[in-house]
């Protein structure tokens, strides 16, 4: 079965080879490039050339091959990873409205920030059970290996899922607090330093 990236990239490359068969066809039939078909057709063509770029980009396989490394590598990150501490990060924004008069006397209505920042909920202790991949040897007929893996991490115990929400909600007020507004809270793990 294709995946949902695969069958995405069908279509646009379905989609951009129709829209050149037709723009091809139509200028040998006569039609002028002013006609609305052929506007049409120039426009969905780049429209499908652009979109296939986005998602080569964004894709698995692109995204590993920019990132290549050894096995020897790979191992190195995930002993890192293992051997530093678990991160629940949140972050938050506070801000106002005020009025403001523009150079041809208009009223705007302009958004101030009064605050941007994160806090990090640290574990004292944690039992990381991560498995390395199995990775097989890198043959003429396999030369890439690619391995996608997330982190996940919870409290291992009602004390310390306390302390996390309890943690979360104290910034949460202390935001809340600093301004007449705040923006949407967002939480996510951190596990090497610098990287989200």
């Amino acid at each position: 079965l294709l995946n949902g990236e695969a069958t995405a990239e069908i279509y646009v490359q379905a989609s951009f080879w129709l829209w050149l068969i037709c723009l091809i066809s139509s200028g040998t039939c006569g039609l002028a490039a002013n006609d609305p078909l052929m506007i049409t057709g120039i426009i969905f063509v780049i429209l499908a050339y652009l979109t296939h770029w986005s998602l080569v980009c964004q894709s698995d396989e692109d995204k590993a091959i920019r990132r290549r490394n050894t096995v020897q590598e790979l191992h190195n990150y995930c002993e890192t990873a293992k051997n530093m501490s678990p991160r629940d990060k949140i972050s938050g924004t506070a801000y106002h409205y005020e009025h403001e008069v523009d150079h041809n006397g208009k009223r705007k209505r302009v958004k101030r920030s009064s605050y941007e920042g994160e806090e990090t909920f640290i574990y004292d202790k944690w039992i990381d059970q991560s498995e390395f991949p199995d990775i097989g040897p890198i043959t003429k007929e396999n030369p890439i290996t690619i391995v996608a893996f997330t982190f996940e991490c919870e409290p291992g115990d009602s004390y310390t899922a306390g302390e996390l929400e309890t943690f979360k909600s104290n910034y949460k007020s202390y935001v809340e607090q600093l301004d007449s507004n705040t923006g949407t809270f967002r939480h996510w793990i951190q596990v090497l330093v610098g990287s989200k």
